[in-house]
């Protein structure tokens, strides 16, 4: 549900410009930005279901399209960019962190595994899930920050012909997440 090779793709074009130093700070906004969305989504996600009215099987269906719309997007070459009529601004929280990094699918998927995990389970066994989900989401944002921090290094190595079938290979297995939310729901 990270689209860390799209954004790595779109992080080199975004930031082109940037000295190295700069592009080191950006990797690391977009890693600390995008986990303090998916962790504020995880904490107050289901207080969101809650107050909206919004069950889980509604959540399922909704991220399910999202996600599949996404890896749709992606597979057919048709990814996020910049808006080029906007003024120049840090890329780190918007585009990057949110939408293309850590988008409305990643949000409903975290808080769709944090309400699935808590039914019936009490006590301590629910900080459990929740800091192993925290851990996780921690863990994939030093994996995404290593690859944007080297994201220079990878595009010129495989190229846009590699990192476009790359795309789109991740694409199909995202529509595919998608339809397992969809049918889940």
């Amino acid at each position: 549900f990270l689209n860390m090779v799209g954004t790595a793709a779109s992080f080199v074009g975004l930031t082109s410009d940037y000295s190295p130093i700069k592009q080191r700070q950006v990797a690391l906004r977009i890693s600390f930005f995008a986990l303090m969305i998916l962790w504020g989504f995880l904490i107050l996600g289901a207080w969101f279901l809650y107050f909206f009215g919004i069950n889980v099987v509604d959540l399922r269906i909704g991220g399910g399209v999202v996600v599949g719309l996404v890896g749709l997007r992606m597979l057919f070459g048709n990814s996020p960019k910049a808006d080029d009529d906007a003024p120049s601004r840090d890329p780190a929280l918007v585009p990057l962190a949110m939408p293309i990094y850590a988008g409305p699918g990643s949000a409903s998927m975290v808080v769709s595994l944090a309400t699935s995990l808590t039914k019936g389970e009490t006590g301590a066994v629910i900080y459990v899930h929740y800091a192993g989900i925290a851990i996780g989401l921690l863990a994939l944002m030093v994996v995404g920050w290593i690859i944007f921090r080297f994201s220079s290094r990878i595009v010129s190595y495989f190229g846009p012909s590699g990192i476009d079938a790359t795309v789109r290979f991740f694409g199909f297995f995202i529509i595919c997440i998608g339809a397992h939310l969809l049918m889940q729901g």
